[in-house]
């Protein structure tokens, strides 16, 4: 069975189709188009294939360079959009990708059976009859419980066009609670785009044969560039966990999206500002192959000390602002910027507990003789100072101490107490 007659019979599984009608579906599918794009995709899958598929449509994402900082390097991570065009589902799978390769997408169930090429990247659900399954929904917790990335199109269909122009459908709140259960980063994206117009006149009169058209119609983006917002991290605390119908949660979710595309601000939801991206491993190893090793342990963790020589960008200073700052929210702190850096960070050394298996900095402090600052320049010099105010009586004893502080270990090194 090809894959005209399996949408046929997801589409019309108890219908007799009259030979015009199945001339009219043949159309609309357009097989000539179909065969030219599955020899164009050769062997490549997955998100290769999305990209390549975009290539080949010559479609050009156009996102702000600061926009992907709102994508979570690593950890579960729902990410929710408009759907405004049959290309939506590529658009954001090249977009997420851009950070992250953990990447599932939920779609309509006959979009693996069209192209096969997609078919492990995506999480079929029947929504043209508004269904989930337990077992896709079992299946987007088991791939956001790995810290995987799940993209989502609440509304379930492509956007309608009215006298209003294009109308966004009510979204399912599911997504909510896959968040909350998963403790997962919640992300907002915005496509700015539109079908044509023949396809949103065929889905007034027959919205099963628009679905059809999925093919033919994203041959009429080619050389199109979309412009794709993506949003600052939507805090969970937005939403109350004990509320059953999250409904009206979902609808302020929506209109948030929408005053996104619109550059506005919003204040519907609680937004968590990004963190800086983590630093090249590259440039971070080389720079820390350059420190003093104080200590190496048995499972080949190292101690090492770094202390800037004045650089106007350290990778190892960019790094450690960086975990600090997702160090200390989540502890209910945190400066709000990109990184916890100072102009201190400059005259301290700095410890660090380095992971040379996971190229991961597990935590650091920084320490400075009281002394040596006082000597270089005078009480401004010392951090301590910035927050309390020191008598001279105290002075002498200053100068012969160590100041030790701004530590944190990552939370993902941390060991959990038993209660």
């Amino acid at each position: 069975m090809d894959a005209l007659d399996n949408i046929i019979k997801e589409f019309f599984p108890d219908r007799a189709l009259s030979s015009r009608k199945r001339k009219l579906i043949e159309w609309a599918f357009g097989q000539e188009i179909y065969s030219q794009v599955m020899r164009q995709s050769g062997h490549e899958t997955g998100i290769a294939w999305v990209e390549a598929m975009l290539d080949y449509l010559q479609v050009r994402c156009e996102t702000h360079r600061g926009d992907f900082d709102n994508i979570p390097a690593e950890g579960p991570l729902v990410v929710i959009s408009n759907h405004p065009t049959v290309i939506d589902g590529m658009l954001l799978v090249h977009t997420v990708a851009a950070v992250r390769k953990d990447v599932k997408i939920v779609a309509n169930h006959v979009l693996p059976m069209i192209f096969p090429q997609v078919k492990d990247i995506t999480i079929g659900i029947q929504n043209m009859a508004g269904k989930l399954g337990l077992r896709q929904f079992r299946e987007m917790n088991a791939h956001l419980k790995k810290g995987g990335v799940l993209i989502i199109c609440p509304a379930g269909k492509l956007a309608g066009f009215s006298m209003k122009g294009i109308t966004e459908y009510a979204w399912n709140s599911g997504f909510i609670q896959l968040a909350q259960r998963n403790n997962a980063a919640l992300v907002p994206v915005h496509i700015q785009s539109r079908n044509s117009a023949k396809y949103y006149l065929t889905a007034k009169v027959w919205r099963q044969l628009s679905n059809i058209m999925v093919i033919r119609e994203s041959f009429r983006h080619r050389g199109k560039i979309v412009r794709i917002k993506v949003g600052q991290q939507i805090g969970l605390s937005s939403f109350n966990p004990n509320e059953q119908d999250q409904t009206a949660a979902a609808a302020r979710c929506r209109l948030h999206l929408q005053k996104i595309g619109n550059n506005q601000p919003s204040d519907l939801v609680l937004t968590i500002p990004p963190v800086a991206r983590p630093e090249n491993r590259s440039d971070l190893l080389r720079a820390l192959n350059q420190c003093e090793v104080l200590k190496t342990y048995r499972d080949g963790r190292v101690v090492l000390l770094y202390q800037s020589k004045g650089e106007s960008d350290s990778p190892v200073l960019n790094e450690l602002g960086r975990l600090r700052e997702i160090s200390f929210r989540e502890t209910g702190v945190g400066t709000g910027k990109k990184r916890d850096n100072d102009r201190y960070d400059y005259d301290y050394a700095h410890i660090i507990l380095w992971d040379p298996r996971c190229l991961e900095i597990i935590g650091a402090y920084r320490a400075a003789p009281v002394g040596d600052l006082l000597a270089r320049s005078g009480l401004e010099g010392i951090y301590s100072y910035s927050l309390f105010k020191y008598q001279d009586a105290a002075l002498a004893q200053l100068a012969q101490s160590i100041e030790i502080g701004r530590g944190f270990v990552q939370q993902k090194y941390q060991k959990k107490l038993r209660p």
